[in-house]
């Protein structure tokens, strides 16, 4: 039986979570949005592709010119971005254990593809991915299953025997609707009772998560 495993991007292999949110926050001052908290709308957001996204501010606020936010939204967040790209700890260190010890390995990010393929490149992580999924390939990204079920079907992968490594509400929806075992290595932030019903584990860390498989208490 192939071991398999497929990452999120944002949040768990790159420290970028703390970039977008700057960016929505930067953008709702510039757009006066004070009605609701600008945090938890952008909160809401991690792990949604842009068409999601777009329903969910469209529903917060109906006259808002979306396409014009959210263009501005990602100026800034590239901007942000063209500083920094930060890893999180421990990711170069797991991609490449597993792609030593002959793991399949996917990526299934609610990014645009040419967003995620341009972070890859960078960070020198192509070679270890066989199937990379943008949250633009599917019609509706997480917490939909979608895109999860696309990259095990790319992969051939069995769902219930794959494993999902996700930082994010939605991201951890998607990958248990779509029938995964579940890891959530929170970023910013912690699960709710929700979503700990939905986890086969909890870990701190990608170091943590590393050593687990180590010791073939993931595997």
């Amino acid at each position: 039986m192939k071991k398999g495993i497929i990452f999120d991007m944002d949040g768990i292999l790159f420290d970028t979570e703390k970039l977008s949110l700057e960016s929505f926050r930067i953008t709702g001052k510039e757009y006066n949005l004070t009605e609701y908290n600008i945090d938890e709308i952008a909160a809401d957001c991690v792990g949604l592709n842009g068409n999601d996204t777009r329903t969910l501010f469209m529903n917060k606020y109906p006259k808002l010119e979306f396409e014009s936010f959210w263009n501005r939204v990602k100026v800034h967040f590239a901007a942000l971005l063209e500083q920094d790209l930060p890893l999180k700890p421990g990711a170069e260190e797991i991609l490449n254990y597993l792609y030593e010890n002959k793991w399949t390995i996917g990526l299934a990010s609610s990014s645009r593809i040419e967003s995620v393929t341009s972070h890859l490149k960078r960070s020198g992580f192509e070679k270890y991915f066989q199937v990379v999924i943008g949250g633009d390939m599917v019609e509706h990204s997480k917490p939909q299953p979608d895109i999860y079920l696309k990259a095990c079907e790319l992969l051939k992968l069995d769902p219930k025997e794959t494993y999902a490594v996700e930082d994010s509400f939605n991201g951890i929806r998607s990958a248990y609707s779509a029938g995964m075992k579940t890891i959530m290595i929170p970023d910013l932030l912690q699960p709710t009772a929700e979503i700990e019903e939905k986890l086969t584990y909890k870990l701190d860390s990608l170091k943590e998560l590393l050593e687990c498989i180590k010791k073939n208490k993931i595997a």
